[in-house]
């Protein structure tokens, strides 16, 4: 009797210990099924601020780009101002340059090359000396 009360006491225990596993092994599969469940929302939020990071990095390149684009054509707008600038200042001393000389011509100025004039000029020179 006492053999068979020792193993009925034993049977119980290794029901209680087994129901205490399942329990126990329940409870460690909610557990997990939980974190997966949270590190799955937490992937999710990660690729959904890295997506909106990529976006704002473009945005601030596409920005960037433009703002570039825009000082070219600035620029450009600039340069070609100072030449038209430049063009016709050109014009103008061209203009006051062929008046002169038709003034000058008019008047019986002869023009004559950079080496012509240094050559009357020697001659002028040379003339005067001997003369002293």
């Amino acid at each position: 009797a006492r053999i068979a009360s020792e193993q009925a006491m034993a049977t119980a225990m290794a029901e209680k210990a087994a129901t205490k596993k399942a329990s126990m092994e329940k409870a460690v599969a909610k557990k997990a099924a939980e974190v997966e469940a949270k590190f799955v929302s937490e992937q999710a939020k990660l690729k959904v601020e890295s997506k909106a990071v990529a976006e704002a990095e473009a945005s601030a390149n596409r920005k960037a780009d433009e703002a570039a684009a825009s000082k070219k054509v600035e620029e450009l707008n600039i340069d070609k101002i100072n030449a038209e600038i430049e063009a016709a200042g050109k014009e103008e001393a061209q203009q006051k340059f062929d008046e002169a000389k038709k003034r000058l011509e008019e008047s019986g100025v002869e023009f004559v090359s950079n080496d012509e004039f240094a050559k009357v000029k020697a001659a002028k020179s040379s003339k005067a000396a001997g003369a002293a």
